[in-house]
């Protein structure tokens, strides 16, 4: 009889337990989401960048592993390396804007500890993408440094040290505008990276994009860069947000670099690049 009733509480205590702890969850997850709101709100208001104005996208690498390899790729970055994606980007936009756009990319210091990467049960449930992106802008704000200040986007290079590892998602947030791009440190890749970069920043902006979520093949027409060509296939280059070359109905490439990948006028529309056309 003893022996119940102590069964009885222990089962009570565990429950007991369990509910506190969930309480304990919902009210920090609620604590992150009034900081996120407090501290957020210019970008939560001001989705797009002022296109009039200088844009300023900051670049910090990151070593996830502590890897000696990765430590020496980072020393050896230079500005000049990502010239080209300034260039690329602000030549698109000045194009559909219709006045010139300067869109910058600056190389920051480098940062230590690593963000956490989104996992595939957090992506799967929508309270999973809630908690990860809280702990990512909560990352972004405790690693905020000094160039972060007043600019218009960061985005957190991290670095793989094993070249032939399968790279987890690349992610950006639009709101609070900060993203994670994983990429490989091997100077081989510099300039498939900065395509990456590209991606991203677009998302940033508000891009969308334009492939099956679960496949990962170009949604047609909108994800393919000449969608009228005759014939079809093969593709010669992708949209930007369409992520792959079309080959076939089937087969995709990855593109190498940012000459593979073309803006087209829907993603231009959607970072408000055709705003000051119609203005006019």
């Amino acid at each position: 009889m003893s022996q119940c009733i102590r069964m009885t509480a222990i089962k009570s205590f565990w429950k007991k337990t369990e509910a506190l702890r969930l309480i304990f969850e919902k009210l920090r997850i609620s604590i992150l989401i009034f900081i996120f709101s407090f501290f957020g709100a210019n970008t939560y208001f001001d989705l797009n960048p002022k296109w009039d104005k200088p844009v300023y996208i900051v670049l910090h690498p990151v070593n996830p592993s502590n890897s000696e390899k990765v430590k020496t790729y980072i020393n050896g970055l230079k500005q000049s390396q990502f010239a080209e994606i300034s260039k690329y980007m602000s030549d698109y936009a000045t194009k559909y804007y219709g006045k010139r756009v300067s869109i910058n990319y600056v190389l920051a210091s480098p940062i230590s500890n690593a963000p956490h990467d989104v996992t595939e049960e957090q992506a799967s449930t929508i309270l999973g993408v809630l908690k990860w992106t809280l702990q990512f802008r909560l990352y972004a704000m405790l690693n905020l440094k000094k160039e972060d200040i007043g600019v218009d986007g960061v985005i957190y290079l991290n670095y793989a040290h094993d070249d032939r590892a399968t790279l987890n998602r690349s992610t950006a947030l639009q709101r609070g505008r900060v993203a994670l791009v994983n990429v490989h440190a091997n100077p081989e890749d510099d300039r498939q990276t900065n395509m990456i970069i590209a991606h991203e920043s677009l998302h940033l902006f508000g891009a969308q994009d334009r492939y099956d979520p679960y496949y990962g093949s170009p949604i047609f027409p909108e994800g393919y860069a000449d969608p009228k060509q005759i014939p079809l296939y093969p593709q010669k280059r992708a949209e930007i947000m369409g992520g792959y070359i079309p080959m076939n109905e089937r087969d995709f490439l990855v593109p190498e670099n940012l000459d593979s990948v073309i803006i087209l006028q829907q993603t231009a529309k959607e970072v408000g690049w055709l705003d000051n056309a119609n203005k006019n």
